[in-house]
């Protein structure tokens, strides 16, 4: 009986190789191709290679949406130019003049129009719940010529007076005590350190204002965004 084999590779002429047994037996002869080294090296060289070339970040140079990123200047948005701006209250700046004073009709000049516009007697009225030391005006008005009013939510439209019926137009918060009563055909509103009631002696007509003719100059506005 034959023993185990422990088989001997042997390399012949032309390529061809012989597995031979201990024993001499020749177990298998064939021809086998040597390893074709080009093409192994090639594709060992393409495997490394980037698949795209050079990689670069596929939407360019990262920046941000928005841009740089900065508080909005409010004072500079809400008031115009050649003002210094202050704050009175929710969404109302103070704006006043270094140059010019405006009479009632242009005091929306003192904001600016692309962002903000002349705080109305509502808007006031709601927002501003402390005095204002500088008069300044106030889209609101409480006579047009005839019998004073509570106060409404625009400029009155004229800036010339005429001599009318002295009316009264002005009391105390406190206690509704008459403090002031007018001639003036044309009456608006403007910023006042103390709580009045205008145009009508009620609760409801009550905030931090006073009645004014519409043509006095003033260098200040409350503007609201």
């Amino acid at each position: 009986m034959r023993g185990l084999i422990a088989p001997v590779l042997v390399l012949g002429m032309m390529g061809c190789v012989r597995l031979v047994g201990d024993d001499g037996d020749e177990l298998i002869d064939g021809a086998v191709n040597p390893p074709d080294l080009t093409r192994d090296q090639a594709l060992t060289d393409h495997l490394l290679a980037p698949l795209d070339g050079p990689q670069t970040k596929p939407d360019g140079p990262q920046t941000k949406l928005d841009g740089p990123q900065t508080k909005p200047d409010k004072g500079g948005s809400v008031c115009s130019p050649n003002t210094v701006p202050s704050s009175v209250g929710f969404k109302a700046l103070l704006c006043v003049s270094t140059t010019l004073s405006y009479d009632q009709c242009n005091a929306h000049n003192l904001c600016n129009k692309s962002t903000a516009g002349l705080c109305t007697a509502n808007q006031y009225q709601n927002r501003i719940k402390s005095g204002i030391s500088t008069p300044a005006w106030i889209a609101g008005c409480i006579r047009q010529g005839a019998t004073p009013v509570a106060p409404k939510s625009a400029t009155c439209g004229v800036c010339t007076s005429f001599v009318t019926t002295n009316a009264e137009v002005e009391w105390l918060c406190s206690s509704g005590s008459l403090v002031a009563a007018s001639t003036h055909s044309h009456l608006g509103l403007v910023a006042h350190t103390d709580c009045r009631r205008v145009g009508d002696d009620l609760v409801s007509t009550e905030g931090f204002w006073k009645p004014s003719p519409t043509g006095t100059k003033l260098k200040a506005s409350v503007c609201c965004y």
